[in-house]
């Protein structure tokens, strides 16, 4: 409540962070396709789609643009180096691709001084965060690390495996325990949860696809 007070009944400008480093605004807006609008005379937050000319109530929008909206409006106005943000499952709505610029963006925000701290069942965005880890170990391919696949990663993405802490949660006897991840230069993020389950659907597939009894 009073995030949203704050957000109508101030004077605002752009947060220091984003005054800083404007360019991550334009990441953000690239993941959403577009930019939020703040209406204070309806006191609302509407959303205005790139390329297009109309605006759209929260009401109208996607839900993954709705599930955005607060870190949006955060970012924009609110954030400062050094501030702690907490997200329960940021992945929920978001398309697979868009997970994926999600870790990229929670990696960018982390190299500009911000502390993040995710709940989250995304192989996807497990996996990406991975990818970034091993990239920044490879020190013979940093050079030429925009020319992997089509993503083209950039050097400000890559994650320093010794700045980030990983536990998977296991319900025993009634109580919910933290177990540490192994993070390395070559595997990544190891979670044998979801590695297994993975695994275990592809041994599916290809028992399906190449049996002939079936």
């Amino acid at each position: 409540l009073k995030f949203v007070q704050n957000l109508f009944f101030r004077d605002r400008e752009l947060s220091p962070f984003i005054q800083k480093y404007d360019y991550l605004l334009h990441e953000f807006s690239d993941l959403i396709g577009g930019e939020y609008l703040i209406d204070n005379e309806n006191e609302e937050i509407r959303f205005i789609p790139n390329n297009e000319n109309l605006e759209l109530s929260m009401m109208e929008s996607s839900s993954s643009i709705r599930s955005l909206c607060d870190l949006g409006i955060y970012l924009k106005f609110f954030a400062e180096e050094g501030d702690l943000i907490i997200i329960d499952e940021p992945e929920l709505n978001l398309h697979p691709e868009n997970q994926r610029k999600l870790a990229r963006l929670f990696a960018k925000l982390i190299n500009c001084g911000l502390k993040i701290l995710i709940t989250t069942h995304s192989d996807y965005i497990i996996k990406e965060l991975s990818i970034l880890c091993i990239l920044n170990s490879r020190e013979e391919i940093l050079p030429n690390v925009n020319k992997i696949s089509n993503v083209k990663y950039e050097l400000n993405s890559l994650l320093d495996l010794n700045r980030i802490n990983v536990f998977l949660s296991k319900d025993t006897n009634n109580y919910v325990k933290l177990y540490t991840c192994e993070i390395n230069n070559i595997d990544g993020i190891v979670l044998p949860t979801f590695d297994d389950t993975i695994q275990d659907i592809n041994s599916i597939m290809d028992e399906i696809a190449f049996s002939s009894e079936i």
